[in-house]
């Protein structure tokens, strides 16, 4: 079942890693959102669905994402139902596989959540690209997705 949803965070994200049987790491996110919707009575009511995301998809939620942002997520709905000292349970969570920023970030940097966890771009010096002042032609690129007969088509 394919889930859209927009939501605020709960608690910060939990960002974990796992190596597996392979040896490479993998991420995994879980958070919580809370959807707010109107019952029959009119009244609003606040749902809450659990979340996780995986690889970087799940780190980059975990570096940009706290508690209280706005979500857009795009998933799909998966049943987690096991049993324990005979009992059954059924949990459902959302598998996110596509995600948005729903709201602005004013106020804070705009930068991450956890900026030690992420990779500064390189200077000029590391890279060997200089910044360049000449103006280019967008006729001339590759991807222009102006009117064909712009480029001589």
């Amino acid at each position: 079942m394919k889930i859209f949803g927009m939501g605020r965070l709960v608690t910060d994200p939990d960002v974990r890693h796992s190596v597996g049987s392979d040896g490479k790491d993998y991420c995994i996110t879980s958070f919580r959102i809370a959807c707010n919707r109107k019952n029959n009575k009119g009244n609003e009511v606040t749902d809450y669905y659990n979340c996780t995301a995986f690889g970087g998809l799940g780190k980059t939620i975990g570096n940009y994402f706290t508690k209280g942002r706005k979500i857009f997520i795009t998933g799909r709905l998966e049943n987690n139902n096991y049993e324990k000292n005979g009992v059954k349970y059924y949990q459902d969570r959302i598998i996110v596989e596509e995600f948005e920023f729903a709201d602005s970030n004013k106020g804070s940097s705009g930068g991450p959540a956890n900026e030690k966890n992420i990779e500064q771009p390189a200077t000029p010096e590391e890279d060997g690209f200089m910044p360049s002042e000449e103006s280019i032609d967008e006729g001339d690129l590759a991807f222009y997705s102006g009117p064909a007969d712009d480029r001589g088509y």
